[in-house]
């Protein structure tokens, strides 16, 4: 006989296993991150986001990165070109006089940069290998995820494919070249489904309330770097 003590028991250690594999989860980790990286952010008198801890910004955008997989294996030159950008910025903390925040950052790499006479913003043009470049090429990329999931939020019919489809050509279609662009269109050919899709970022339960913390947080911070981009006059327009 079983008694009501151990039936509970039994719950409560199946409501906790549920609970860590939610929270190692792949959408927990990242919509996680992305708050901690909107709670830490230095802010404007509005509320608007003006800087962000260079730390927190790459475990975000780690996270995040760690999810395009799931979207099928040829996302992985995508994947490899933003862990080398982490990669990047991370590597230049350093480099400026220990600048804990990305705004210092790329204001003293502008600065050390211009007086090497690299002229870093010519013709619309970043060095290669500089935190500026690898910021630019991030913000693109979360902008990509964030429009695939906004798609699937916003219409429930809408297929995976046409979500990425529609981000990617939004997003970085205009910065890639020809082979870039076959290889992606060929690839996505082989996109799970949009269920499927889902389900291995979270599971049904928990999947909605994460999906929306996320789209909001997440809004904020790129709303935050956008503006930081715009402010310092980053940007570089060719194509690769």
């Amino acid at each position: 006989i079983i008694g009501m003590s151990d039936v509970d028991d039994k719950e409560d250690k199946e409501q906790s296993q549920n609970d860590t594999a939610v929270a190692n989860g792949v959408l927990s980790n990242f919509t996680n991150a992305f708050e901690q990286l909107n709670a830490t952010a230095v802010k404007n008198e509005d509320s608007s986001l003006r800087d962000f801890e260079i730390d927190t910004l790459v475990h975000a955008m780690t996270a995040l990165t760690a999810a395009y997989i799931v979207i099928g294996d040829f996302m992985s030159p995508l994947v490899d070109n933003d862990q080398k950008n982490i990669g990047l910025v991370n590597a230049a903390k350093d480099k400026y006089g220990r600048c804990s925040t990305i705004r210092p950052l790329l204001i003293r790499e502008r600065d050390a940069l211009t007086e090497n006479g690299t002229k870093p913003y010519a013709d619309g043009t970043l060095p290669q290998g500089s935190a500026a470049l690898a910021m630019v090429w991030m913000v693109r990329s979360l902008s990509f995820w964030n429009g695939v999931l906004n798609a699937l939020l916003d219409d429930e019919s809408v297929t995976l494919q046409a979500a990425v489809y529609a981000s990617y050509e939004a997003h970085l279609s205009p910065f890639h070249g020809f082979m870039i662009k076959l290889a992606f269109k060929i690839g996505i050919r082989a996109v799970p489904t949009r269920d499927i899709f889902l389900s291995r970022l979270c599971d049904a339960q928990h999947r909605l309330p994460l999906l929306r913390r996320y789209r909001k947080t997440s809004g904020l911070v790129l709303e935050g770097l956008l503006s930081l981009l715009n402010e310092l006059d980053l940007r570089d327009t060719r194509v690769v």
